[in-house]
This record gives structure tokens, sequence and C-alpha cells, in this order.
């Protein structure tokens, strides 16, 4: 682990030494709902989740990317399928 290494070692520390393992990685498929992957990003206070798709690493979906999408595109939509106490400002 990077935080046992003396100050002097740590310029040969590896990427494999601090990165979170493919199988413990949080993900979603490409055909995921968004606001479920940012209900997930939220719920596990996450910045990011894999896409992963038949085994394979397709990308990744930033909790920013989700929010800036929905300022954009997304405003009215859950406006109209918010209940209305959700809904008055």
């Amino acid at each position: 682990m990077i935080y046992r290494k003396s100050p002097r070692a740590w310029d040969s520390v590896t990427v494999r030494e601090i990165m979170t393992p493919a199988e413990a990685l949080i993900s979603v498929s490409p055909g995921a709902d968004a606001l479920g992957a940012l209900a997930i990003l939220g719920q596990r206070d996450l910045n990011q989740l894999a896409v992963i798709e038949q085994g394979r690493l397709v990308g990744l979906i930033r909790r920013e990317d989700v929010l800036k999408w929905l300022s954009l595109h997304g405003g009215a939509e859950l406006d109209e399928s918010a209940p209305p106490a959700a809904r008055a400002a």
C-alpha cells in the first residue's frame, strides 16, 4: 500500500498498487437509465461509474455529465414526471 512506503519510495509506486480492481468497480450497462445511474452515484458518493458491456469497459459516466445533460435537456421532462409537491418552487 502506498501509505506504508516512505516518501523516497513513492516514485516507484505502480498504478496496480493504488487502483480499484475491475471486479470491485461499481458499473452500469450502456442501456441503463441515466437517472438510475445518477442515483447510484449519489447513494455511493461516487463521481463516476464504469460502463460495462459484455464484460468489457466501454466508457465512464460521470456525475457532472449526467447533471449537465439534465440541466440542458431534462428539466421539463423531470418537472412533468415529478409529484406536484416536488414541482412547486
